[in-house]
């Protein structure tokens, strides 16, 4: 069993040897569980929905989150749990925020035939609500008689994914920030969530690493 919080990786897993040659290097172990964090899709301005793009981004969600090798030989696990930052009544200059990140999960929700579970801003905790959340969700996959790793996919406000990660118990730092103009990008966490009920926080996290969605928008598809 690994202990303490493993070194940041950056790129895609390092294949493993042999009879693990299948198996990512952050390979969860029992009781663990992966969360994958990203952004929503594209957008044409600060508050509207997704534009052309980011619609397509989507609707590519169920083929890279399949547990299938990308590109690159990473693999994203498929979700058992989908999870969505919800703006509520979130105004800019009088205009209400689109729903960008249930919007970014709708594909897959209605693929794999599973409910988009929105946590609000306007919660005072939202942070800390989220990554409760999302640790009992992994917990009950965990638990569970159901084939396949405990998965969680969570579509977040760039800008609230520091909180949210802390929360997570990864430490200040230890992630890049998020630059604006990327929207592909993915962080990829292997949790205890049982560490996170005993309030274990050095025990929490088992691995980290920041990964790619490997997706690009076709020539006609608007940028």
């Amino acid at each position: 069993m690994r202990g303490g919080l493993v070194p940041l990786l950056l790129g895609a897993a390092i294949a493993a040897e042999a009879s693990d040659a299948l198996l990512p290097s952050n390979a969860a172990e029992a009781g663990e569980g992966y969360v994958y964090i990203v952004r929503h899709g594209e957008k044409s301005h600060w508050w509207a929905c997704l534009n052309t793009t980011g619609m397509a981004r989507a609707v590519a969600f169920p083929s890279i989150f399949d547990g299938n090798p990308r590109p690159s030989g990473e693999r994203f696990y498929t979700p058992r749990a989908l999870v969505a930052y919800f703006y509520g009544d979130d105004y800019h200059d009088g205009h209400k925020d689109c729903e960008r990140c249930v919007e970014t999960l709708m594909p897959i929700s209605q693929t794999l035939g599973l409910p988009i579970q929105q946590v609000a801003k306007t919660t005072a905790h939202m942070a800390n609500d989220a990554a409760s959340l999302i640790m009992r969700l992994i917990g009950e996959q965990a638990s569970s008689s159901a084939t396949g790793p405990p998965v969680v996919l969570v579509a977040w406000n760039h800008h609230q994914i520091d909180a949210l990660t802390e929360a997570l118990r990864v430490a200040p730092g230890q992630l890049p920030s998020w630059p604006d103009t990327d929207f592909g990008m993915v962080f990829q966490l292997v949790v205890r969530p049982h560490a996170f009920t005993a309030s274990d926080n050095r025990n929490v996290l088992a691995s980290l690493t920041v990964s790619s969605e490997e997706w690009h928008p076709s020539s006609e598809t608007e940028r």
